[in-house]
């Protein structure tokens, strides 16, 4: 398990936590769900959650608003109440696959045209001489693929105990898999593919319906 820029550090834990927990998960290499408790020379990490899963009464949508949270692109259900202090801790890790960025030349002596391999799978370089032409090689990073994908990030760290991804995230990443998979044509050659599309977004109507209800009744701490 590795960090990524993708990975949410924004639920107040220290950096000495962090760094307990990712040791303690470095060997993982797939998706995982886990909640441990800390040790006690670590003290108590803040959670926001609120509703019955922490002994809670329903949080009522009297007592709501949806505001985006951090660099997350969707609204969640924030309540203005303080966080509680807990010791345990939720961690969240899986694949995860990214756009290549690599700016590495594949031959020693030669120079990059600007932007590197932004996705493409190559790299446009040529040698350092006067009139040397410029030419295309394949990205070394990604293989030419122009995505980069590792076994195991961390997705999220909390305190406090698992709870169904919010809706509104959900619902962005069906739309975005429907936009994806487009009109669906019998004679289409891409269908077992696109098919596949579908079955992801079946499979997350049951998962938008499991957060709904939860979410209908808990909140997040506005911090």
């Amino acid at each position: 398990m590795k960090k990524n820029k993708a990975s949410h550090f924004d639920h107040g834990l220290s950096e000495a936590q962090v760094e307990y927990v990712m040791n303690r998960f470095a060997d993982r290499d797939a998706f995982f769900i886990e909640t441990i408790e800390l040790v006690e020379t670590l003290g108590t990490v803040p959670c926001g959650l609120h509703g019955p899963i922490v002994g809670d009464a329903p949080v009522s949508e009297a007592d709501v608003t949806y505001e985006k949270r951090g660099t997350r692109a969707w609204k969640s259900r924030l309540v203005d109440r303080p966080t509680k202090s807990a010791r345990t801790v939720t961690v969240i890790a899986g694949p995860h696959e990214e756009t290549c960025e690599s700016t590495h030349v594949p031959q020693h002596g030669h120079q990059l045209r600007m932007g590197g391999c932004n996705g493409t799978g190559k790299i446009e370089c040529a040698g350092m001489h006067a009139g040397a032409a410029w030419h295309e090689e394949t990205c070394g990073r990604c293989n030419g693929t122009g995505k980069i994908k590792h076994a195991c990030i961390v997705y999220t760290m909390f305190g406090g105990p698992l709870s169904p991804r919010e809706s509104a995230d959900i619902r962005q990443e069906m739309e975005r898999l429907e936009r994806e998979r487009g009109p669906l044509l019998c004679e289409q050659e891409d269908r077992a593919a696109r098919d596949a599309i579908y079955t992801k977004i079946v499979a997350l109507r049951e998962k938008r319906t499991e957060s709904d209800a939860f979410w209908s009744e808990h909140a997040l701490s506005r911090v």
